[in-house]
């Protein structure tokens, strides 16, 4: 090879590695930045990592994205508080003012527009909020609040009785008599008020067992449904919606374990097997055919009609029940899969 060919040669070598380095690199779309971002703030719940992100794609070309970031940021501001409403305010403000040609971003930002003052502001963490005192109960217990938020069940501490207080007229009357505290007999602290308002479930401590009792909110009509002779101490948890059985849990030899009871005959039946850790029962749906319940970190659904358990939800992590959807069609959790306490929706 001559001199000037390889000459030619180096020179072209030269120029194509210029032209290799000065080459953009391939970085994701704006559409999967958009993706990775809302992964980060709704899966993985780092909500602050997500605002970084949503301010860098509001500055994109891309209309679209940029509209939509902006909508997602000032989510994320609504999140953190009240301290943060103004800002999430401006990322609305901004989509209403630079986005107009984005009409469904444009939408969803004066919705929150009007949200946030309709609100005062934010629609989390407010400061302010509205109370007043109803009741000073002292030494005495509250345990349960009618369906309707009128009345409070509580015991008393000096005569360990159940009383019932009227929240709107101030007036209170006995429902149990034959409580003692010398004699170790009064209530568990678990009581549950029908859902018609008109009957009172409670569990009863009665010396050295633990009975689970029915009567109207006046004391009166009230019989045992369980006398806790076979050893088991058995604790009131809810009622269900057709206002004809009780759930309760009952502990014996360091084991817990769910129960359904019939008012019309008493009967108890009982629901999965005996389990060493705590059984956070007494979830029902809305229409009663399914019970949805906590243990071992794991979330379970009890068929009335059939009577079989099945795994809800199952992973690795800590779940536990909060309650149903208002339709029935789903669950609410907690769960720290995502390194703190979130609250999905399954």
């Amino acid at each position: 090879m001559t001199h000037r060919h390889a000459a030619w040669f180096t020179l072209a070598a030269f120029l194509m590695a210029a032209v290799l380095t000065a080459a953009p690199q391939q970085s994701p779309s704006a559409d999967r930045q958009l993706e990775a971002a809302i992964h980060r703030e709704q899966v993985l719940g780092d909500v602050k990592g997500a605002i970084e992100d949503y301010k860098k794609l509001a500055q994109s070309g891309n209309r679209t994205v940029a509209a939509q970031a902006l909508i997602h940021l000032g989510r994320c501001y609504e999140k953190l508080g009240e301290a943060q409403a103004k800002d999430a305010r401006a990322a609305y403000e901004r989509v209403v003012r630079e986005y107009a040609d984005q009409a469904e971003s444009s939408r969803v930002a004066r919705e929150r527009l009007g949200a946030l003052t309709a609100e005062g502001g934010g629609t989390a963490g407010r400061t302010e909020v509205a109370m007043r005192r109803v009741w000073v109960a002292g030494r005495d217990l509250p345990i349960c609040i009618s369906p309707d938020g009128r009345y409070v069940v509580f015991a008393v501490f000096d005569s360990a009785n159940l009383w019932l207080r009227d929240l709107q007229a101030g007036e209170q009357r006995q429902i149990t008599r034959d409580g003692s505290r010398v004699e170790s007999i009064g209530p568990s602290n678990w009581a549950a008020i029908s859902p018609d308002g008109k009957w009172i479930a409670y569990s009863w401590s009665n010396k050295d067992r633990g009975e689970v009792r029915l009567s109207l909110l006046d004391g009166s009509s009230m019989r045992i449904l369980h006398n806790g002779q076979d050893g088991r101490s058995m604790y009131v948890k809810s009622w269900m919606p057709d206002g004809r059985r009780i759930l309760t849990a009952s502990f014996k030899d360091l084991q817990y374990r769910p129960h359904i009871i019939s008012l019309e005959d008493g009967s108890v039946r009982d629901v999965g097997q005996p389990e060493p850790g705590s059984v956070s029962w007494g979830y029902p749906s809305p229409d009663g055919r399914h019970i949805a319940y906590s243990l071992k970190n794991d979330i379970f659904v009890h068929d009335t009609m059939t009577g079989q358990d099945s795994v809800l939800v199952r992973s690795q992590a800590a779940d536990n029940m909060v309650g149903w959807t208002p339709d029935g069609s789903g669950i609410v959790f907690v769960s720290n899969r995502s390194g703190s306490w979130r609250a999905p929706i399954c």
